[in-house]
């Protein structure tokens, strides 16, 4: 039987010539030909009647379909022959392609992999006048396989300039026909990068879609970025939404939830569209896309195919929003361009965090919502520091107690474990009555026991814990704990179930030599006593991010996930330059997105993750936020922040003696104290070689814009006092 193989471009005859040699070994009673659509058909010549005269002859045809030939009008003419003259003994073998329209969907395709192939072949052997044995089809099939998989494995990528043909593209991106620019999305087999303002055609049903899914299906690590709504540029989002004469921020937030339904639904789809694969695979493969959102502008719109770039300049547009000069540079003929670009969508995708934790009640914007809650106080350090020493800088919300040095682990990456100068010290009794007094004074919101070392280590631990959590008490009062003393000691327990909240921290080089078994007996035995006592304790656990326990750590989430063993999760990123422990920006990006998976799949709003570095620029960062916490080690040494232990000369604001003698308004907001914060040596302090992991850091960032421009006003409707990049001043 005469097998008509009809291919149109490169890529397509490759396959063809491939697959007709293959098959002539595997089904030798059919005759597979390799013919080009548009080759062979002589100028002026009637293509339909060759076609046909050709086709007379042949009993099935094969289509190779891939990527560069969707769109030809060959195809697409030679199909609709082929389907008439067969009468529906027609495969479409597609290489590399997802999803195809008709006329080829009209047939039944199959796919260029193991099980796609094997049904190509059943198929021809059941068209033949007489069908041989399946069994026997089959025994050649499976010995000879791999040669058609290695030869189509070697096939190459498409063309470099899929916009562009020969020549880069020059022009506005809304020019571009959407079927090409989805045919280049689809082309990813290794990156594809996409940076933008919303990206919602990304995710259109049918054409973004699928060109998503084909990339996903091909190799590809999609990363796409969008603007975050919740923090930090109110102003630019005005901006823009007053040039597209539509809410902005609704339209953002609204693309978001799309990418947040679409990975959720990936697996789904790529099921549909694609049976052979398992769930499991679909969601290996949705675990390659990774949506996320940036609270940094960026004045360019990027996409990303393998080695070629498409860039919108948006600050040289006229119509910001509407339309913007795009170029087309390539990897290897404008290599400095593309490099300058991917610089950029680097710098923007390490801000970036995954668009679950940016829609969800957790994660940053529970953490703007926090800090704002402050916002008057924060407002008067900010001009206490930044306007006239007469203004007085007001008392700590929160006070950080370290009642002892000491602790029972052995945690190589701990400054305490590496320096021991106060591991002796255990705070008196007195200081700690001193302390009480003058939190309820100043009017403080929180008090928290940490360390230093292990709290729990303190002798007199639960008569601190009791006084601290006396009915007249007008703070909050938490716990920050590796857990010793809680399963040996009844009374330290029930003085914890009284607690506002209680954090659990993980300790990997102890609980991992005994299978985690320490730590999570310990969690239930927090949890017992929970209920024991009908307690309002909020329980919380956190972890460290290093890097090499990613996959571990994202299990022992897991795990607490699903025995529901904490209200709260917090896994932060170890600061350390010891042993290359603290984790890449890579296993960064990774873990969470495995995260955000797990917040989707439990519906965790109470998992916070918080693993980007908050180091600083030792040139330009001053910490003015610091006053709104105060924090007393086990002789009374007040210091700035919990990082002190390297600088403790330089960081110590005062002191309230051993017995408590002294008190917070001798010191606190005089000169040495403003001192100190206009002076801090940032480099060895917020840059420790120890490493640095501040919440104080986050919260200057989230409120700086904020209080200055509620402090100054200095901004007129929708227009900065100094232009922004090159062309902002025509943008606005």
């Amino acid at each position: 039987m005469e097998v008509f193989i009809s291919w149109s471009g490169t890529q397509s005859r490759q396959v063809a010539s491939a697959l007709a040699e293959w098959l002539r070994a595997v089904v030798p009673s059919v005759r597979p030909w390799a013919s080009s659509s548009a080759h062979g058909i002589r100028a002026g010549d009637r293509w339909r009647e060759t076609l046909d005269a050709r086709l007379a002859t042949a009993g099935f045809g094969i289509p190779c379909v891939t990527q560069e030939n969707l769109l030809s009008p060959w195809m697409y003419f030679e199909a609709g022959a082929i389907s008439q003259t067969l009468k529906g003994r027609v495969c479409p073998y597609l290489f590399r392609v997802f999803s195809v329209a008709e006329p080829f969907a009209s047939f039944q395709c199959v796919s260029a992999d193991l099980e796609g192939t094997r049904r190509l072949v059943l198929a021809l052997n059941d068209a033949l006048p007489q069908p041989e044995d399946p069994s026997i089809v089959l025994n050649r099939f499976d010995a000879l396989w791999e040669n058609l998989e290695r030869d189509l494995d070697a096939i190459p990528v498409q063309a470099p300039y899929p916009i562009g043909g020969d020549h880069p593209f020059e022009g506005f991106l809304n020019q571009v026909p959407p079927e090409t620019l989805d045919r280049f999305h689809a082309g990813a087999t290794r990156r594809f990068d996409i940076l933008g303002h919303t990206l919602s055609k990304l995710l259109e049903k049918g054409r973004g879609l699928s060109s998503l899914l084909t990339a996903l299906f091909n190799g590809a690590v999609v990363r796409a970025i969008y603007l975050d709504p919740t923090v930090g540029h109110s102003d630019q989002i005005a901006q823009i939404s007053a040039r597209i004469e539509q809410p902005f921020e609704e339209k953002i937030i609204a693309s978001l939830r799309s990418a947040q339904r679409a990975k959720r639904d990936l697996p789904n789809m790529l099921r549909e569209r694609y049976p052979q694969l398992s769930m499991d695979q679909c969601r290996e493969i949705t675990a390659r896309f990774s949506p996320a959102a940036s609270s940094l502008i960026s004045y360019h719109h990027i996409q990303r195919v393998d080695n070629v770039m498409l860039v919108s300049e948006y600050s040289q547009s006229d119509q910001p929003g509407h339309a913007a000069p795009t170029r087309e540079w390539h990897q290897d003929r404008s290599r400095e361009r593309f490099e300058f670009y991917e610089a950029e969508f680097e710098r923007v995708w390490q801000s970036a965090r995954p668009v679950e934790e940016v829609l969800s009640s957790s994660g940053i914007r529970a953490d703007r919502k926090r800090i704002l809650a402050h916002l008057p106080v924060i407002q008067d350090i900010y001009k206490s520091i930044h306007s006239e020493d007469s203004v007085a800088i007001p008392f700590p919300q929160m006070m950080v107690v370290f009642p002892s040095m000491a602790c029972n682990q052995g945690c190589v990456n701990c400054y305490t474990h590496t320096s021991n100068a106060m591991s002796k010290h255990k705070m008196s009794s007195r200081l700690f009555s001193t302390i009480l007094e003058q939190a309820c004074q100043m009017g403080v919101s929180c008090l928290e026991f940490s360390g230093g070392g292990e709290p729990l280590a303190h002798a007199l631990i639960d008569e601190f814990l009791a006084l601290a959590t006396r009915p007249d008490r007008t703070f909050k009062v938490g716990l920050l704990t590796n857990g010793v003393r809680l399963l040996s000691q009844d009374n330290v327990r029930a003085a914890v179930a009284k607690l506002d909240y209680v954090r659990l921290g993980y300790t990997e080089e102890v609980d991992a030599s005994n299978d985690d078994g320490l730590f999570y007996e310990t969690l239930a035995a927090l949890k017992a006593e929970k209920q024991r006592h009908q307690s309002s304790v909020r329980l919380g656990v956190k972890f460290l991010l290093t890097n090499k326990n990613a996959d571990k750590l994202a299990k022992q989430v897991k795990r607490v996930l699903e025995d529901r063993l904490a209200d709260h999760i917090k896994v932060k990123a170890l600061r350390s330059s010891l042993g290359g422990a603290e984790p890449t920006a890579p296993v960064v990006r990774r873990f969470e997105h495995l995260m955000a998976d797990l917040r989707e799949d439990f519906a965790a709003t109470d998992l916070q993750v918080d693993v980007k570095s908050a180091r600083v620029n030792a040139a330009t960062h001053r910490c003015w936020i610091s006053p709104i916490m105060t924090v007393i080690d086990s002789i009374g040494d007040v210091y700035m922040c919990c990082n002190y232990y390297e600088r403790r000369d330089d960081l110590r604001i005062g002191s309230l003696g051993p017995e408590g003698t002294n008190k917070y308004s001798d010191f606190w907001g005089g000169h040495r104290h403003r001192a100190i914060m206009k002076n801090i040596p940032i480099d060895r302090v917020c840059n420790s070689h120890q490493g640095v992991d501040c919440r104080l850091v986050h919260a200057q960032r989230v409120s700086e814009p904020i209080v200055r421009s509620l402090d100054a006003r200095q901004l007129e409707r929708g227009l900065a006092s100094e232009p922004l990049f090159p062309g902002h001043r025509s943008m606005i």
